[in-house]
């Protein structure tokens, strides 16, 4: 499914760098948007794993601080297992790069 939240961010971004971009045509899913820059349509900004869907496209990473988005982990408490657990306690840790900022 398209993130509504990406989308946000790229137009915060564009708007910062004063820039409007031109929106052609727009798609539900990452998979649609991927098609339609396949079929010629322009370019787009995806996440990261839009790569899964061609081959025959060109990616280019975007490296800014600025541009990221917040994401979370959901689950069932009711159907909650000990690897689910496991995963979630890793999850809960500070990652490791943000301490190295700190210091």
């Amino acid at each position: 499914k398209y993130s509504s939240a990406l989308f946000n961010v790229v137009m915060s971004l564009c708007a910062e760098a004063n820039f409007a971009p031109e929106i052609a045509a727009t798609a539900s899913t990452s998979a649609g948007v991927v098609a339609l820059v396949a079929a010629g349509e322009g370019i787009a900004i995806l996440s990261q794993s839009s790569r899964m869907f061609s081959d025959e496209l060109s990616f280019l990473p975007v490296r800014d601080t600025l541009a990221s988005i917040d994401i979370v982990l959901a689950w069932s408490p009711q159907r909650e297992t000990p690897v689910v657990r496991s995963f979630l306690e890793l999850a809960r840790r500070k990652p490791r790069h943000l301490n190295a900022r700190s210091t």
